[in-house]
């Protein structure tokens, strides 16, 4: 049996990326020393959100560590692949023909794209001390023709979904790269996890459903999934271990 167990993609976890800080669209960088009116507008590079103003005469708050001065309305273009939400995306608003990031590797082994504009993806897991360890490039051409009609009249679509599982490495970089020359890349959300085989299922597994981030429900009682949120399937698995039970919930 296989569990994936989800990573959390902190600050830390992002060793480069080929997205800048700020676009010349978005707000400027929060200044501590400049007064800011209500609903006025600041990005912060370190969190890559986005904040809005909550009081007049607001200075010396630093966004993320002052709830009453300030509230996160969004991420910027840089950190919009990473909010959770898989309607907004990070794009090359800067014509460089790809998007390219670096992230620790570290107790991770497989990786998982959403909501990807693009012709291809390139994935490439470096150990410690920048080898090789593996590397595989997917093609993001979907060819479903049918017939003779699909073959003349319609175009070629895209996937906009990817997965790879890559060898376990204690320390290193896994580097993605999405490829479209000349066009217009995007990307929505990314997964990191690290698949973990456990002992013999000894019972049947239960299975439930949560939407992320959030899970509302109608006057009947049924879940609703809110707009742009990703949902994710919960598994509840008993294993036989030695002397003891043991349970997991998976992703």
């Amino acid at each position: 049996m296989k569990v994936i167990v989800p990573r959390e993609i902190t600050p830390a976890r992002i060793k480069a990326t080929s997205l800048p800080a700020r676009h010349a669209s978005e707000p400027e960088e929060y200044d501590p020393a400049r007064t800011y009116i209500a609903d006025q507008q600041c990005m912060v590079a370190a969190t890559d959100r986005i904040y809005q103003s909550l009081t007049a005469g607001n200075v010396g708050h630093y966004p993320p560590d002052s709830p009453g001065h300030w509230v996160a309305v969004g991420a910027t273009n840089r950190g919009r692949w990473n909010d959770e939400y898989v309607n907004t995306f990070s794009e090359d608003l800067e014509g460089l023909g790809y998007i390219e990031k670096d992230l620790e590797s570290a107790l991770t082994t497989s990786v998982a794209l959403f909501g990807v504009r693009g012709t291809s993806v390139d994935f490439t897991l470096l150990d410690a001390a920048g080898a090789v360890v593996a590397e595989r490039s997917i093609d993001l051409m979907v060819d479903d023709c049918l017939d003779w009609y699909d073959v003349c009249f319609t175009e070629p679509e895209l996937g906009d979904r990817v997965y790879w599982q890559y060898p376990f490495t204690a320390a290193g970089t896994l580097r993605i790269r999405i490829n479209l020359p000349g066009g217009a890349r995007a990307w929505a959300m990314c997964a990191m996890a690290w698949n973990v085989c456990w002992a013999r299922r000894c019972c049947p597994s239960t299975l439930g459903f949560w939407t992320f981030p959030k899970r509302p429900r109608t006057r009947r009682g049924a879940h609703e999934l809110p707009r742009g949120c990703m949902p994710i399937c919960w598994i509840s698995v008993w294993f036989s271990r030695p002397a003891r039970w043991t349970r997991c919930g998976g992703y």
